[in-house]
């Protein structure tokens, strides 16, 4: 449709406003498209936050693992599980703590200190393993 209006040759008087759309679309239309969407290859995936919540990204434009980070971006203490359970999965290897310290996180160290203080005395969070370089750098796994 934009190609067309680009072209001229539809013109924005033929289009039907939103409300005439609207009235039109059936309730579940949103969720059709999206889920038709997933099952092409047309680059659209989905994530699902540990609150359970759905997000879209688009793949030419956004890395499955920066979409990961941005889908738990409110809750500190999941975006470091989820990236070092992802990091352990993925590589394997161990997560720098220091990386919590750059982009795309910015964390400050107390706030660091504090997050990991909370994440190793959560039962849920058990797989979450802590060691330490004679130089004294930090690194974090999961063990599942």
């Amino acid at each position: 449709m934009l190609r067309s209006l680009v072209r001229g040759d539809i013109h924005p008087s033929d289009l039907q406003t939103e409300e005439e759309l609207e009235e039109e679309l059936p309730e579940d239309y949103f969720e059709t498209v999206c889920k038709a969407t997933e099952e092409g290859d047309l680059g659209v995936f989905s994530i699902t936050a540990p609150d359970g919540a759905e997000y879209l990204y688009f793949k030419p434009l956004m890395s499955h693992s920066y979409a990961r980070i941005l889908a738990v971006k409110d809750n500190a203490e999941a975006l470091v599980c989820d990236q070092i359970r992802e990091n352990s999965r993925i590589y394997p290897r161990p997560v720098p703590s220091q990386m919590f310290l750059e982009a795309p996180f910015d964390f400050d160290v107390p706030t660091l200190e504090c997050l990991l203080q909370s994440i190793g005395r959560k039962e849920e969070n058990k797989d979450i393993k802590f060691t330490q370089t004679s130089s004294g750098t930090i690194f974090l796994y999961s063990d599942k």
